[in-house]
């Protein structure tokens, strides 16, 4: 898997329409081949659908995903780590403030994730 080089969010302002989408969706590939290849619960997921990488194209492709919910995460929490990505079994980081979390993959030479935060970490 080719790495996604890290873009600052001002290179994004002098860039086309079609460059952005082309970046996102070039994001997108990267994270579903990640999941794909370390994500036990989406593993799992598209194996059951029969969802191939080759599925997911263009960010529009996110539809083809049922919802996650609470429920799913609280039934098998395990099965949302990420551990099989790394050789020393070490989560990335995870910092949240302002109501998003960053997963910073960068020490595993991964692209940071930002996510929507459903509670500050304590």
């Amino acid at each position: 898997m080719r790495e996604t080089p890290p873009l600052a969010h001002t290179d994004l302002l002098y860039r086309s329409h079609e460059e952005i989408q082309a970046i996102q969706n070039q994001r997108f590939r990267h994270q579903v081949a990640l999941c794909f290849r370390a994500h036990p619960y989406y593993q799992e997921m598209f194996r059951g659908l029969k969802l191939t990488p080759e599925d997911f194209q263009t960010i529009e492709d996110v539809q083809k995903l049922p919802v996650t919910t609470k429920q799913d995460y609280l039934s098998n929490p395990e099965a949302f780590r990420l551990y099989a990505l790394f050789a020393s079994h070490h989560p990335p980081s995870l910092r949240c403030h302002g109501g998003w979390c960053l997963c910073d993959w960068s020490a595993h030479g991964h692209i940071r994730s930002q996510l929507p935060a459903t509670s500050e970490p304590g």
